[in-house]
């Protein structure tokens, strides 16, 4: 009798780790122990939940300014263009990821007046700039006037500090 209660508890334990999946109108999908997100997916932890959001691939070839829309985007800069964030307090926890897509192109992002590029930039208003191929990074608005890079890829340091016209 021992041995089937604990084999019964053995059981159970198993189910603990598995999780019911829905959908947007929380009709059922099914019971799942792990998910993989795709190569156009961005998986986060919010308030105890998975959040799963589609990844927006943008291709700049001209001067743009980005909004809250625009958040959780890769902006992938094909020309000599310069793209303008919002303001940091507008748009708190927002991330953009911005990659030079060309080698021959200068890549520029220009925060909102009064806010600054950690680890990009050395004060406020100025510019971020690239002209490596390949240069990327990941920033968030953290607060009301910092934009903070959390992911920077590429060699010898690629992003210059920029003091605007």
């Amino acid at each position: 009798m021992e041995k089937l209660i604990l084999l019964i508890a053995l059981a159970f334990s198993f189910n603990a780790n598995a999780f019911r999946g829905v959908d947007q109108t929380d009709l059922s999908i099914g019971s799942f122990s792990e998910i993989k997100c795709g190569l156009n997916t961005d998986c986060d932890k919010v308030s105890g939940a998975l959040q799963m959001v589609e990844l927006k691939v943008v291709s700049v070839t001209a001067d743009s300014t980005l909004t809250k829309d625009d958040c959780g985007s890769l902006q992938i800069g094909l020309a000599d263009v310069s793209i303008t964030l919002p303001d940091s307090g507008s748009v708190f926890g927002c991330r953009y990821t911005f990659l030079n897509g060309n080698d021959s192109s200068t890549l520029d992002l220009h925060p909102a007046s009064g806010d600054q590029l950690f680890q990009l930039t050395a004060t406020v208003d100025h510019i971020a700039r690239t002209t490596a191929l390949g240069a990327n990074v990941t920033i968030v608005a953290v607060s009301v006037d910092q934009w903070v890079a959390i992911g920077v890829s590429s060699l010898l340091l690629p992003w210059s500090d920029v003091t605007p016209d």
